[in-house]
């Protein structure tokens, strides 16, 4: 219905549509959660929030350095700090932040190659990490297909992100929807027919 409504070709709309997508997709993958606003903040609050939980800082004999190892084995199947887990003295703990804070994007990083062919922008926050993923257009004799891929998105998270995917495209639809519909009332007031949604 969108190409019967448009002067573009196939290709160009499926990139335009994609674009959209791949920019929807980003907004929902975390820390981001809202196709409305980005959460860089947020995702610093949660580290933030998980090392307090788990570590108190100490330099006295005997304190923990492995931070990375034992913040691993305390974490939940979320990627999150477990409840009930015991508070451990350790040394480093803000150096320790610092480094996890640097990696706050990377996930959402998959969808960079994705975004940038089709025209869309990311934050810097995000465009920082070099995270795989790829953006592929076929043709063929009767349709075209637009297959983007974000081959970043950590395994705890993978199913996370699935389950968000028909979010994405009802919501892409809808906006399709409300732009034919337009565009059908365009018609309509041009050609004297009255048009009903």
């Amino acid at each position: 219905m969108l190409i019967s409504t448009s002067k573009r070709s196939r290709k160009e709309l499926l990139e335009e549509q994609g674009k959209m997508v791949v920019m929807d997709a980003a907004h929902i993958t975390p820390p981001n959660k809202s196709f409305k606003s980005w959460n860089k903040k947020g995702g610093v609050a949660t580290i933030k929030n998980d090392l307090a939980r788990l570590f108190k800082q100490s330099s006295a004999k005997g304190a923990e350095d492995n931070l990375e190892g034992i913040h691993r084995a305390s974490r939940g199947r979320r990627g999150r700090v477990r409840k009930g887990v015991d508070q451990v003295k350790a040394r480093g703990v803000a150096a320790y932040r610092k480094t996890l804070e640097a990696r706050v994007g990377k996930m959402a990083a998959g969808w960079k190659q994705s975004a940038r062919k089709l025209g869309g922008k990311l934050p810097q926050w995000i465009t920082r990490h070099n995270s795989p993923g790829y953006v592929k257009y076929t043709q063929t004799a009767s349709a075209g297909t637009l297959e983007m891929t974000n081959a970043s998105v950590y395994p705890s998270r993978r199913g996370t992100i699935e389950k968000q995917l028909p979010y994405i495209l009802r919501h892409r639809a809808k906006k399709m929807m409300k732009r034919v519909n337009f565009y059908l009332a365009k018609m309509s007031r041009k050609s004297g027919f009255k048009f009903s949604r």
